[in-house]
Order: structure tokens, then C-alpha cells, then sequence
């Protein structure tokens, strides 16, 4: 299936499934996670200590550079698997993620 792909597509596919896209998308997913915590973390109330705020810019910042990320990988997945994306779970469940994240 990936021998009869067109050149340019080939090159985006082993480049999705390259351990080194899949280590920093990874990586990036786990910085995004504890940048979620800090926005959480910085949303609280704690009574007596601080009311509910916001997170520093630098955080939002740095969230959208993750979602910008999760954005590109999906863009490129769509490019390669075309309408077979949606026999993965997996794809569904980003595709789910990056929508609600759009609308947010």
C-alpha cells in the first residue's frame, strides 16, 4: 500500500511513523499536559490563599505552540490515510480532541 503511494505522500508517511515524530509528538503531549496543569492549578480557589486566576501568558503561549503541533500532525495523517483515517480509534479520538480545542 505504501510502495503504490505517490512520492511526496511516501515522504510524509515515513515521516509520521519515524520513532522520532512519534518520540516528539509524544513529548509535546506531555509538556501540553503539564502546561494544563499549571492553568488549573492557576484557575483555583483556594479559600483564604488566592482567588481563581489565570495562568501566565507564557503558559497560553505555549499551549497553542502544542496545539499547533497536534494541528500539523493531524493534518499530515489526513494527507497520507485519506478517508481510511477514521478506521482508527485512535485518529478519532484526535480529530475529537483538536475539534473541541478549536471550538474552545
Amino acid at each position: 500500500e505504501v510502495d503504490t503511494m505517490p512520492r511526496g505522500i511516501r515522504m510524509v508517511h515515513t515521516f509520521l511513523h519515524h520513532t522520532w515524530t512519534e518520540s516528539f509528538v509524544g513529548l509535546v503531549l506531555l509538556i501540553n499536559l503539564i502546561l494544563i496543569c499549571f492553568d488549573v492549578d492557576a484557575r483555583a480557589y483556594y479559600p483564604g490563599k488566592q482567588d481563581g486566576g489565570k495562568a501566565e501568558d507564557w503558559v497560553y503561549i505555549c499551549m497553542h505552540v502544542c496545539f499547533v503541533v497536534f494541528v500539523l500532525e493531524l493534518l499530515a495523517r489526513l494527507v497520507v490515510e485519506r478517508s481510511a483515517i477514521w478506521k482508527s480509534r485512535w485518529n478519532v479520538l484526535d480529530i475529537s480532541i483538536i475539534t473541541f480545542g478549536t471550538i474552545e
